[in-house]
């Protein structure tokens, strides 16, 4: 696992993999998106048999929030704890288009609104793919985990501090 100061897109076009965050993992075949959020530690990896392509992006949130009014309601994809969006292969060429543009362009201005268009197109995926939401709660105990992970944790103390119940705090690990 590896964590950053910046956000990260991970834009993957195909591959036999294990993607991991703190709060949603897929094996597999997979093509689509991983989006890191700044400080949350993530690993990608391939199997030996299958090697898998992928581009990235990064940015900084004071790259994003210069001059943007509620820029925070856009970087919600990301999650408290990362998110995958699995994608077909249509839609991720669509979306590499975008980032090369991005890349590819020089004027700051313009860099941040291509960077505001990629997060819009990326969000819109999101509220499509309503599989990797993860209750808020839970998101609240995997960072108290985080946080404390050299302390003794109880299942009930835990739900208690995050406002649930033992059994639906264990059912929702499940």
């Amino acid at each position: 696992f590896h964590f950053h100061d910046f956000y990260e897109i991970s834009l993957i076009f195909s591959g036999d993999m294990g993607i991991y965050l703190p709060s949603v993992e897929r094996v597999g075949i997979f093509t689509g998106l991983v989006l890191s959020p700044r400080g949350t530690p993530h690993y990608i990896t391939c199997t030996e048999k299958a090697l898998y392509k992928r581009t990235n992006v990064v940015f900084s949130e004071e790259f994003i929030a210069e001059g943007i009014k509620g820029y925070e309601e856009i970087l919600k994809v990301f999650s408290k704890s990362g998110n995958i969006i699995e994608t077909d292969t249509e839609t991720a060429e669509r979306l590499l288009i975008t980032i090369k543009k991005t890349e590819r362009e020089e004027n700051r201005f313009r860099k941040r609104l291509l960077l505001l268009y990629l997060l819009s197109e990326i969000s819109e995926l999101s509220k499509m793919d309503k599989e990797t939401d993860v209750p808020d709660f839970l998101s609240r105990a995997l960072s108290y985990i985080n946080e404390n992970y050299r302390e003794k944790i109880v299942a009930e103390n835990l739900a208690h501090k995050v406002g649930v119940g033992r059994t639906t705090l264990m059912n929702s690990f499940r």
